[in-house]
């Protein structure tokens, strides 16, 4: 860090000047002993030199784990780390991207009051880890009239207040992680967004009240992404039908459960969904580890596709799940790809003339551990 802030700071002062992306990613464990005091310090200069030069930012991305800035750790970055950290992002003028899993303390300076000065400017803004839920973000919410990409992963530290209402947001991608379905927050934004929002992804937070606010705020999503826990699976599955018969414009659906995946597990529920599927509906992703008897009976239903997923995590692949795949193209002349997803290594131990044949009407895709097909959808 010494070499770094000499040659971009002392020997150089404007060769900051045209930076477009600042990261400051923290490693939690260090094969060292940290001196925490010179790193805080060479940490605010940096940031207090950039807060003068590197005024052109487009995108700041800030990951801290959390025991990094708790007030009662020995260890940890300063409030004078806080307070650079914040004037770095006041001092920006062409901000489009934050993206943070960032904590501070409530006597601290509010980090979304400073992200406020980015009203004209912010369209990205990624909480990994949605910290102090307060009426300065929501206050932010409504100044940032040019976001239109909202994502909030993790959940927040406090529940919304019913009674709260915001104004009309500018929100068109809108990414809900895990643990807010009790917040009244994301109805909110889901009634403030109403008709510009046109893709959504509930990952893992789901419920009647998101669903309803769905289908009276939102009708015209065209991409929407649910990932469903095997907890509350037969209640999530019982509201699907209704929520998909009211989305017209729907064009892509990714439906997938992480734990059904691990036990190879479908139930009945599922299959009277793919009856309720809206007829704009072109693309389909599927992240099930359905029998192929299941799948043919689900897939039955639909024969308005244009392409269809299917992403498969079981170690045991059966020729006939293929055979299925491949009369449901021959079946459905509207259907242009479909693509089989697998983090097993080709040719699954099956016979390769037989998967020869097959690629005729599917193709074969190695999944990736990092792949996200949400990240896909913006």
């Amino acid at each position: 860090m010494n070499i770094e802030l000499h040659l971009f700071i002392q020997r150089n002062p404007n060769s900051l000047k045209n930076l477009s992306t600042f990261e400051l990613d923290f490693v939690k464990k260090l094969s060292y002993n940290r001196d925490w005091e010179m790193e805080d310090f060479l940490l605010t200069e940096l940031l207090n030199k950039m807060s003068e030069i590197a005024i052109n930012l487009k995108k700041i991305r800030i990951e801290v784990p959390r025991d990094f800035r708790e007030p009662w750790e020995e260890r940890r970055l300063t409030t004078r780390f806080h307070q650079s950290l914040c004037k770095l992002i006041e001092s920006q003028t062409k901000l489009k991207i934050f993206i943070s899993n960032y904590y501070w303390d409530q006597s601290e300076i509010c980090l979304y009051e400073s992200l406020t000065r980015q009203s004209n400017t912010l369209t990205h803004l990624t909480l990994m880890e949605l910290t102090h839920s307060d009426h300065h973000f929501r206050r932010g919410l409504s100044l940032w009239k040019n976001l239109e990409t909202l994502e909030l992963l993790g959940g927040s530290d406090f529940l919304t207040p019913s009674d709260i209402e915001l104004e009309q947001l500018s929100i068109k991608n809108l990414f809900i992680g895990q643990n807010y379905e009790p917040d009244p927050l994301i109805s909110k934004i889901l009634k403030s967004s109403n008709i510009n929002l046109s893709k959504l992804i509930l990952d893992g937070s789901s419920n009647s009240i998101i669903f309803e606010s769905i289908i009276k705020y939102c009708p015209q999503i065209t991409h929407l992404s649910i990932s469903i826990s095997l907890d509350n699976y037969n209640y999530i599955i019982s509201l699907l039908s209704n929520l998909f018969t009211k989305l017209y414009q729907l064009k892509y659906l990714k439906l997938s459960s992480r734990e059904i995946n691990k036990k190879s597990i479908i139930f009945e529920s599922l299959f009277n969904i793919s009856k309720s599927f809206p007829l704009s509906l072109q693309h389909l992703v599927l992240e099930f580890n359905m029998y192929y008897l299941n799948l043919d009976y689900f897939l039955k239903q639909c024969h308005h596709l244009i392409n269809l997923d299917i992403i498969y995590n079981n170690n045991i692949i059966q020729e006939e799940l293929f055979l299925t795949l491949m009369q449901y193209k021959k079946d459905n002349i509207n259907c242009q790809k479909i693509r089989f997803f697998s983090s097993l290594d080709y040719p699954y131990n099956l016979d390769l003339d037989f998967l020869d044949d097959v690629s005729d009407y599917i193709t074969f895709v190695k999944e990736q551990k990092e792949q996200n097909f949400n990240n896909n959808l913006w």
